[in-house]
């Protein structure tokens, strides 16, 4: 008794089936369609992959920077890395800005994780202006990155 395959449903005859190339063609034409539906989705992320417009957070000081990437994809924005400082203060300093164009409508922001060992919660904050303003809190003078991870809509 033949049985069938979990994920695609191909049909498996069993060791005492006699070859029929009506099953053998009825498998052909399951693989053939997935086959096909998978090339279509790998041209799909191709695509979407090729429609990310990648911009560049820039430092207002030069002993911050911005590791990451950040980049506008189907009407949203995103901003995943770190902020470091080299000899951070404690509190809010604005220090970045995002360029026209890939700026949110309302102001926006994330509580943020800290390389901090001091400060026991490593809670750390971005916060982003209508203006492209960026300020970063840094709960202590240990702090020297805050982690973040911020999307928003941009259309």
């Amino acid at each position: 008794m033949a049985t069938k395959t979990t994920n695609y449903g191909l049909e498996k005859p069993d060791g005492t089936d006699f070859y029929d190339v009506d099953v053998q063609n009825s498998n052909m034409d399951i693989i053939d369609k997935q086959m096909k539906a998978n090339a279509n989705a790998i041209t799909q992320l191709n695509s979407d992959l090729n429609n990310r417009i990648e911009f560049t957070i820039t430092s207002i000081d030069s002993k911050y920077a911005f590791t990451g990437n950040s980049y506008k994809h189907n009407g949203k924005v995103y901003i995943n890395g770190y902020f470091h400082c080299n000899s951070p203060s404690v509190g809010i300093t604005t220090c970045f800005f995002v360029p026209e164009g890939f700026r949110p409508k309302i102001k926006c922001g994330s509580a943020c994780y800290t390389d901090d060992d001091v400060n026991f919660n490593n809670i750390g904050a971005v916060k982003i202006d209508t203006n492209g303003d960026i300020t970063i809190y840094f709960p202590t003078v240990y702090s020297t990155c805050v982690y973040t991870s911020i999307v928003y809509d941009i259309d």
